[in-house]
């Protein structure tokens, strides 16, 4: 398999964390998003396997992380997609469709031809922020058309806000396919903000994808993931230059769904597949503490590594707590997550992350998302975002307070 990661998106819906990091070194459950991706990767490959990254501004901190943690497994490539253009000092990108475009020719120099059939030279690509729960096993044998029977029904039911199910779509045992999309159910108030799938219920295949749409009949969305055999892989680079090229002198992002679209009509045929225990999208901060807290469920041990002191404090499971953490009168827990070298004091913090390096004192809440390096105290409430770097004391300190 070849694998593929973009990661150049500015997270615009997780800010103000993303505006400091890559989307995909958020950590939640005690590992980064990215980190949680290819250790799925590594369940369904043998190294050295070919994997690509598309880096977008934070290129050079991606490449030295991933170079020290994944190359002894990975044979590592980069690509790097350049801003469309700024916005005051922001930058804004040209599309996941341009970004997957940046990958032909490194895909066409990794396989031995477009017309192979060797499943070593199918592609895998998954965004950043979207992380299966269960391995690739279902995902790759529907693709590579061996024997198959996907369950669908939705096992992640309890962390997601899914009021209205649609019909599951048909699989067929055994089918052809020339490519596979990850599907997930979504409450109908929900589907402007995902490529929306049709599937036709007689064949099991996707019969139209469209883009955000204000309405729809279907309620499964794409979930970010997708295979492809080399013949579809080469023709949907011929539909992504098309659509790179419709916003190449105007406001715009050129998309995926739009080209998996024009496969659909020229004749190829996509498999939709459910993961039978579903699969966490990390896009919006609420549902990063939804994807934190059914993750955490996932694991046996409250401690993820060594704490550097635990004094008359209550840790409740599940949570994970990062290296060299001193904990001091506090309550912590359930579905909290820690980063490394923090420190609490007098705390009570439930259903939270909170990233490295930070300093609390005095702070009960739940709900919450804290970035890295956040120097707070004396503040008594739940829901709070706050960004990496942020010093919020108490006017009892003579501090100042930024954001």
């Amino acid at each position: 398999m070849k694998f593929v990661v973009p990661m150049a998106g500015v997270g615009t819906r997780l800010r103000p964390f993303t505006f400091s990091k890559p989307k995909g070194f958020l950590k939640v459950a005690g590992k980064r998003l990215i980190d949680h991706i290819l250790d799925k990767f590594t369940q369904i490959a043998s190294p050295p396997s070919d994997l690509l990254i598309i880096t977008g501004s934070e290129e050079r901190a991606v490449q030295q992380y991933l170079r020290n943690y994944y190359s002894s497994f990975f044979d590592l490539s980069f690509e790097s997609q350049e801003p469309k253009g700024f916005h005051g000092n922001i930058p804004y990108f040209g599309g996941l469709g341009q970004a997957i475009l940046l990958s032909e020719n490194w895909y066409k120099n990794k396989i031995s031809s477009y017309d192979s059939t060797d499943r070593n030279d199918f592609a895998i690509i998954n965004l950043n922020d979207m992380v299966p729960l269960d391995g690739y096993a279902e995902f790759i044998s529907l693709l590579c058309g061996e024997e198959v029977n996907i369950k669908s029904e939705n096992r992640a039911d309890d962390f997601k806000d899914n009021n209205e199910i649609g019909a599951s779509p048909l699989h067929s045992h055994g089918i052809d396919v020339d490519g596979v999309i990850g599907i997930m159910k979504v409450p109908r108030t929900r589907i402007s903000s995902y490529g929306i799938v049709t599937v036709d219920k007689e064949t099991g295949l996707i019969e139209k994808l469209v883009e955000k749409p204000k309405s729809s009949h279907s309620n499964l969305a794409i979930a970010g993931v997708y295979g492809f055999k080399p013949k579809t892989m080469k023709n949907l680079y011929k539909y992504l230059k098309k659509e790179v090229s419709k916003f190449e002198h105007r406001e715009g992002e050129a998309q995926l769904t739009p080209a998996l679209d024009e496969l659909v009509k020229n004749g190829f045929k996509l498999a939709p597949m459910e993961f039978n225990k579903g699969i966490l999208d990390f896009g919006k901060h609420g549902t990063l503490l939804q994807g934190n807290k059914f993750l955490l469920t996932q694991q046996d041990n409250v401690l993820g590594d060594l704490i550097g002191e635990l004094t008359n404090s209550s840790l409740n499971s599940p949570s994970f707590i990062g290296k060299d953490v001193q904990i001091r009168n506090c309550v912590i827990g359930p579905y909290c997550s820690l980063g490394d070298n923090c420190v609490l004091q007098d705390c009570i913090i439930r259903n939270s992350v909170i990233g490295d390096g930070c300093h609390l004192e005095r702070i009960i809440t739940q709900n919450s998302i804290i970035g890295d390096n956040v120097i707070m105290d004396d503040i008594i409430k739940n829901n709070m975002i706050i960004g990496d770097q942020s010093n919020i004391r108490s006017s009892k300190n003579n501090k100042s307070t930024t954001l």
